[in-house]
């Protein structure tokens, strides 16, 4: 009889943030693939969403101090990850209160490993060496991106580091896509994946607080959402598809179908777009995904999701994270940094991707396939800390 395992799963905002859901998904069907039996305890934001989104594993509430505790130290290892957890470009609170989960772990004298982790430059001396002195704790590091390697390697951190690759790409489609998005597939369509950028700070206010205060390059931004209104229209007009918008971080804390609903404002062919406000399964995405002609996404896991659906991808990426991904699928030429984005750039890019669509899309197999193994060896790693 194989022996049972305790897992505790600190990640991201699994409970609003469908990246985040894709990720968490990815991860325990990664976990369930390991050589042990295991029990799986989430901490969660939302425990009563995260019970629902995942029936049979054990929903933490990781705002309650006490049961947080109790569930590591019940737990034969924490898993760090995925996501871009060691970051304070967002907000230094975000990371206080990442590193006061891997602490409390740590203090129990728990094994804790970085699990398919996303890493930005570190802002600050101090954070810096905070980040090295709690890392240089682990049992091991994987990374999702070479790029969070690197940067890893700078802090000088001397726990072994691996790159593997995000949980998210080893999801594969439902074999019956929902009824409501069936009906939307049988015209040609698009799919834009946008965001909310120019107002992280770096500061100590949460982020739905900066967005809603501190947001000084608003006029930045209001470039951006007119620049997506304008391709949206020519694609409307030239292509003659329809464009749906995905908020993939919709709510408060992001407000991508705000951002959607803005850019839908400024176009002329507001008729042939339409918003996807329900929440979706993974699969269940990338099952729809597969009838699109393309997907333009700022949010990395829209492209993800895309790219496991086999569809070509365009992305426009605000972080390294992004860039790497891109990197990863052999398709840089088709990524640009936010900063570059004008309709016409974007423009070239789709007509070459339509002029390249067999190659590109033979490009995105077998690269996803290299990924999905580099995904797979974090279980190996997982089997190897455990033994």
């Amino acid at each position: 009889m194989n022996k049972r395992i305790n897992i505790c799963i600190a990640g991201g905002d699994s409970w609003s943030n469908r990246g985040d859901r894709a990720i968490l998904s990815g991860t325990i069907d990664l976990i369930k693939k390991m050589e042990y039996d295991s029990e799986i305890s989430i901490l969660s934001g939302d425990q009563k969403k995260t019970k629902t989104d995942f029936p049979g594993l054990n929903a933490i509430n990781r705002r309650n101090i006490f049961s947080l505790l109790v569930t590591v130290s019940q737990s034969d290892i924490l898993l760090w990850g995925g996501g871009h957890l060691l970051q304070n470009t967002s907000s230094k609170i975000f990371l206080v209160f990442q590193f006061y989960i891997l602490m409390s772990a740590l203090i129990l004298r728990k094994k804790v490993i970085g699990f398919a982790l996303g890493v930005e430059e570190i802002h600050g001396s101090f954070w810096r060496k905070l980040s090295k002195f709690i890392l240089d704790k682990f049992q091991l590091i994987s990374v999702r991106d070479i790029h969070s390697k690197n940067v890893l390697i700078k802090l000088n951190v001397k726990t072994p580091i691996f790159v593997t690759a995000d949980p998210a790409v080893i999801l594969r489609p439902t074999t019956n896509i929902p009824s409501e998005l069936r009906k939307l597939v049988s015209k040609p369509f698009v799919i834009i994946a946008p965001r909310k950028w120019f107002y992280y700070k770096s500061s100590l206010f949460p982020v739905s607080w900066q967005k809603k205060f501190f947001h000084k390059d608003k006029d930045k931004f209001l470039t951006v959402l007119t620049n997506f209104a304008k391709l949206a229209d020519w694609i409307i007009e030239t292509l003659h598809y329809n464009v749906f918008f995905i908020p993939m971080y919709p709510g408060i804390e992001q407000g991508d179908e705000e951002v959607s609903e803005k850019i839908i404002s400024y176009m002329h062919h507001q008729e042939s777009a339409c918003i996807i406000y329900k929440e979706y399964e993974p699969s269940e995405l990338i099952a729809f995904f597969q009838h699109t002609k393309f997907l333009i996404g700022m949010r990395m896991h829209a492209t993800i999701l895309a790219a496991c659906s086999g569809t070509p991808i365009i992305g426009l990426y605000y972080q390294e994270k992004g860039k790497s991904f891109f990197s990863a699928m052999k398709l840089s030429d088709f990524s640009l940094p936010i900063e570059e984005f004008t309709p016409e750039n974007v423009i070239q890019l789709i007509q070459t991707l339509t002029r390249n669509s067999e190659k590109i899309k033979s490009t995105l197999v077998t690269n996803l396939e290299i990924l999905r193994s580099q995904a797979e060896f974090n279980i190996e790693l997982l089997n190897k800390v455990l033994r």
